[in-house]
């Protein structure tokens, strides 16, 4: 996973066969992800993260079969608690 950026845009750049965009979704939107890039935002006015910090930050990605695993486990998940929630 390639975290770069220019200007006042930061972005994931990630290999298909090495990383499923499902699992970055869940591991960012997870208490854990969103803490870890809290802990780099800087500026109080309009929180933001250096280029240099995301350069740095290291997102721990298991092999892909791995990946699937989990996501398929979490849309479970989530599918079970949309249906209890209707």
């Amino acid at each position: 996973v390639q975290l770069t950026g220019a200007g006042h845009i930061n972005y994931f750049k990630v290999s298909k066969d090495k990383v499923d965009s499902d699992f970055i979704a869940y591991y960012f939107n997870a208490f854990v992800g969103r803490n870890r890039l809290s802990a780099i935002f800087v500026g109080s006015t309009v929180p933001h993260i250096n280029t240099k910090d995301l350069k740095v930050f290291e997102l721990p990605v298991p092999p892909i079969k791995e990946q699937v695993k989990i996501i398929t486990i979490l849309k479970s998940i989530d599918a079970n608690i949309d249906d209890n929630y209707n």
